[in-house]
């Protein structure tokens, strides 16, 4: 195996796995979400009173459970930013119809593995920083709910 073929294999591996954490993500934030509702539904029947309306304890538990929601969805979203395999016609435009007959097809075969190579690399660090992102808003999810279930606690 050649240098460029470890490089290109390494590189989309870890856009692989990369994938796969974006798709882990996504189910804990789903997870994060169920819970919410389960607490809100529960401790909403407990505590709030029918005839006197929600205290402000319950109006601020529920206005939290809106705000785990907001940020689960954000997370859930299928923004664009995402960026995983090259376009083949972006390949066979570079490397298949190459106006250059002389160059040796070897060479352009390990030119190319080398170029995607790093192509998916700069792909993998694009990625990395809007899961970063993610992650901030995935920590202040958890945040929200570890609040709203203190808040619901309160106004029993």
């Amino acid at each position: 195996m050649s240098p460029e073929e470890i490089a290109y294999t390494e590189s989309a591996q870890a856009l692989d796995q990369q994938r796969a954490a974006l798709e882990s993500f996504r189910q804990r934030a789903a997870n994060f979400t169920a819970a919410a509702a389960v607490v809100t539904s529960l401790f909403a029947g407990l505590t709030v009173d029918q005839n006197s309306g929600p205290n402000g304890l319950q109006v601020a538990a529920l206005i939290v459970f809106l705000l785990v929601c907001v940020a689960m969805f954000l997370i859930q979203w299928p923004w664009k930013a995402w960026h995983w395999r090259p376009r083949a016609a972006d390949l066979v435009a570079d490397y298949v119809d190459e106006p250059d007959p002389e160059r040796d097809v070897e060479d352009r075969a390990r030119e190319m593995l080398r170029d995607e190579a790093l192509f998916l690399g700069e792909n993998y660090d694009r990625n990395e920083r809007v899961l970063d992102r993610l992650y901030v808003v995935w920590t202040a999810g958890g945040v929200f709910v570890g609040a709203e279930i203190l808040l619901w606690m309160f106004a029993i």
